[in-house]
C-alpha cells in the first residue's frame, strides 16, 4: 500500500489524504481501460431511481399533457425495461393505476423485456403525413431503410453517384437513447435531394461494410455533410464504429448552428 500511495501522489499530484482506496482506484483504473479498448460498447446501463423519473415524466406527457403518444410511451418504457426489468411492476402499476390506462398495461403485461425485441412496422408508418405545426417530408422524396448490408452497399453506391453529381450535398441526423449511462448512436438519417435513408445502426454494428460506410461518408471531401450541432452525433456514431478514423476527422463536414452565428457575427460587425 505505501507503493501505492508514493504512486497516487507522484502521478496525480495530490496528497496521499484525497487517494481513494486502492479498491476503488483499481477499479476504476480497471474500467478506463475497458473502455479506451472498446470492451464496454454493449454494456448499457440506466440508475434505478432515474429509470423510474423517466417513466413518470413521460407518463405525465402522454396523460396530462398530451406531448407524446402511447408508442412513444411504449418505447420509453421498452427501452428502460430492457434494462431495469424489475420495474416492470412498478410501471404497470403507474400506467393502471394512476393513468387508467388499462390497454397499455395488459400490453406490458404480456411482454418479456429481457428476451424481446420491440418492432415497429415501419413500412405501415405514413411519414409524409402532413401534421400542423412541424414541417413534413415531400411527397416525392422517397424513404429507404437500411438494415442489413445489401441495403448498405446500395446507398454507398448512391453515395459515389452523389460525390460525382452537381448537387454533392448530404443532411445527416444521428439518434440514441439519452437515458442511458454509456450511449452510441442507433439510427443515422441521411438525406439526398430525392431520397432519405434511415439507417439501423443496431442491426449493422460490428459488420465490416460499416466502417466501410462511414468511411466512404466522412472521408470524402467531394460530399459536403450538412448537421446541427453534429459533434455530439459524431461521438455517438464512433460508439458504433470505434476504430474508424473518418469519424475522427471527417472531411468537408458543415454545422448549421455554427454557420447561422459566423455569417450573424460577420453582418452585426
Amino acid at each position: 500500500m505505501a507503493e501505492y500511495t508514493k504512486a497516487f501522489e507522484k502521478y496525480t499530484h495530490r496528497s496521499s489524504s484525497a487517494q481513494p482506496s486502492f479498491d476503488v482506484y483499481r477499479n476504476q483504473v480497471l474500467a478506463l481501460m475497458a473502455d479506451l479498448k472498446h470492451k464496454n460498447r454493449g454494456k448499457q446501463s440506466i440508475d434505478q431511481q432515474a429509470a423510474m423519473g423517466i417513466i413518470r415524466s413521460t407518463a405525465a406527457k402522454r396523460y396530462k399533457k398530451y406531448e407524446v403518444n402511447n408508442e412513444q410511451l411504449l418505447d420509453l418504457i421498452f427501452a428502460v425495461l430492457k434494462l431495469q426489468p424489475t420495474l416492470k411492476g412498478y410501471v404497470i402499476k403507474l400506467i393502471e393505476k394512476t393513468y387508467g390506462d388499462i390497454g397499455l398495461a395488459s400490453r406490458i403485461k404480456q411482454l418479456d423485456f429481457r428476451h424481446t425485441k420491440l418492432n415497429f412496422p415501419f413500412a405501415d408508418a405514413d411519414l409524409h403525413e402532413v401534421r400542423e405545426k412541424y414541417l413534413s417530408i415531400p411527397q416525392n422524396v422517397n424513404i429507404n431503410f437500411v438494415n442489413n448490408v445489401a441495403h448498405l452497399k446500395v446507398l454507398v453506391h448512391q453515395l459515389e453517384e452523389v460525390s460525382k453529381s452537381d448537387y454533392p450535398y448530404v443532411g445527416l441526423d444521428a439518434e440514441w437513447s439519452p437515458y442511458l449511462s454509456k450511449s452510441k448512436a442507433s439510427i443515422l438519417q441521411l438525406a439526398l435531394q430525392k431520397v432519405i435513408y434511415i439507417i439501423d445502426l443496431d442491426a449493422l454494428i460490428d459488420k465490416k461494410e460499416l466502417l466501410d460506410f462511414f468511411d466512404k461518408l466522412f472521408g470524402n471531401d467531394k460530399i459536403c455533410k450538412i448537421g446541427f450541432r453534429f459533434s455530439e452525433d459524431l461521438t455517438q456514431l464512433r460508439g458504433c464504429a470505434p476504430n474508424c478514423l473518418s469519424l475522427y476527422e471527417p472531411k468537408n463536414l458543415i454545422c448549421i448552428q455554427s454557420l447561422f452565428f459566423d455569417v450573424s457575427f460577420f453582418y452585426l460587425h
